[in-house]
């Protein structure tokens, strides 16, 4: 709540941004604990999501990378893998 409370008192706005599971990973975006990075990997599970400062032009500019877990995705197709879900947004 300390973090919320300092970002509330700034004139920019502070976005996080969470990106969802079978996500491609980024490497700009995020750190893989696992280690695992490449074009072909996907992230597991979030453990911290992504900050953003919003200026009052709109420009993003990144302030903290996601934590995530990464995975290779699945090969076999009979598999059903979850279609890439929508980052969670929360502005403050």
């Amino acid at each position: 709540m300390e973090l919320k409370a300092k970002l509330a008192c700034q004139l920019d706005k502070y976005v996080f941004q969470m990106p969802g599971c079978n996500t491609l990973f980024n490497e700009h975006t995020m750190v893989s604990f696992t280690g695992l990075s490449g074009t072909d990997i996907v992230v597991d599970y979030v453990l911290s999501p992504s900050l953003w400062k919003v200026s009052s032009d709109g420009h993003e500019t990144l302030v903290h990378k996601a934590r995530v877990m990464t995975t290779q995705p699945v090969p076999d197709s009979d598999v059903d893998i979850l279609p890439t879900a929508a980052p969670d947004l929360v502005e403050w």
